[in-house]
C-alpha cells in the first residue's frame, strides 16, 4: 500500500513541479504529513488491506488519490497549513471506507440500484464515521470531510442536503477529489475516463460542485502534456 502511495506522492508533486508557487515542494511535504499520520495512528497496511481484500475495484488506488487530489485542490485554494493539510488528507483516505460494510451485491451493482439500494448506498458516510477512530482520525473537520463529502452545491446530494457554502469546505474538496478519481481509477467492468473527458463529465453534472473548487481542479490538471481542448475551461463555463 505505501509503495502505492510514494508513487502517487511523487507522480503528482513531479506535476506541479514547474509551478512558480512551488505548489509541488508543499504538495510533497503535505502528502509526507498525511503518510506519517496513518503509521503513527493505525496499521495503515491494515487498512488499505481491507479495501483491497473486500473489493473488485482498486479501492487502495481510488483512496490514496483521493487524499493526494484533496490535498492538492485545498492547497490551491490558499490552505497551508501541512498538519491541516495531512488531516483533510487522511479523512479523504477513508472517505469510502464505510462502503466495505454494505453487502458486496450492492456495492458492485453496475445497473441502476433500486430505492432500498440507494438508502444503503447513502448511509456509508455514516458508516465510514464509525471506522475513523481507529486510525486516529477523530478531529471535527475530518469527521465533517467524511460526513458531507456527497452533498451537492445544489442542496440535492446526502446525507443533510446542505446548499452551497453551507457544505463544509473540507467535504467541499474531498467531493471534488473523490469524483474525480472514480472517473479515472481502474475499475473492473467500468470505463475508464481520460482526464479530459472526466473533467467534462464533472463539469457537465450542474450544480453538484462548488464552481469555484472545480475551476481550481482544472486549472491544476489542463497542463502538462494535455492540450487546452482536452482539459480546459469546462464546457460550461464552471
Amino acid at each position: 500500500a505505501w509503495a502505492l502511495h510514494r508513487t502517487l506522492v511523487y507522480e503528482l508533486a513531479f506535476l506541479f513541479a514547474d509551478d512558480s508557487s512551488g505548489r509541488g515542494r508543499s504538495l510533497l511535504d503535505a502528502c509526507r504529513a498525511l503518510a506519517g499520520f496513518l503509521q503513527a495512528h493505525g496499521d495503515a497496511d491494515a487498512l488499505f488491506g481491507s479495501f483491497r481484500a473486500q473489493t473488485p475495484h482498486t479501492l487502495v488506488l481510488h483512496g490514496v488519490e483521493t487524499a493526494i487530489g484533496t490535498i492538492a485542490v485545498a492547497l490551491a485554494d490558499g490552505l497551508s497549513s501541512v498538519r491541516a493539510l495531512a488531516l483533510i488528507g487522511s479523512a479523504a483516505a477513508v472517505a469510502d471506507a464505510g462502503l466495505l460494510s454494505l453487502p458486496r451485491a450492492v456495492r458492485e451493482r453496475r445497473g441502476e440500484l433500486t430505492s432500498m439500494e440507494r438508502k444503503m448506498i447513502q448511509q456509508h458516510p455514516d458508516l465510514s464515521l464509525r471506522k475513523m477512530p481507529a486510525f486516529g482520525i477523530v478531529a471535527p473537520e475530518a469527521q465533517r470531510a467524511v460526513r458531507h463529502h456527497h452533498e451537492r452545491w445544489d442542496g440535492t446530494g446526502y446525507p443533510a442536503h446542505l446548499t452551497g457554502h453551507a457544505i463544509p469546505v473540507e467535504a467541499r474538496y474531498v467531493a471534488i477529489a473523490d469524483t474525480y478519481s472514480t472517473l479515472t481509477v481502474p475499475r473492473r467492468g467500468m470505463p475508464r475516463l481520460s482526464r479530459g473527458d472526466a473533467l467534462r463529465e464533472m463539469a457537465q453534472s450542474v450544480g453538484q460542485f462548488d464552481p469555484a473548487l472545480l475551476r481550481i481542479l482544472v486549472q491544476l490538471l489542463s497542463g502538462r502534456g494535455h492540450s487546452a481542448t482536452e482539459a480546459d475551461t469546462p464546457p460550461n463555463g464552471a
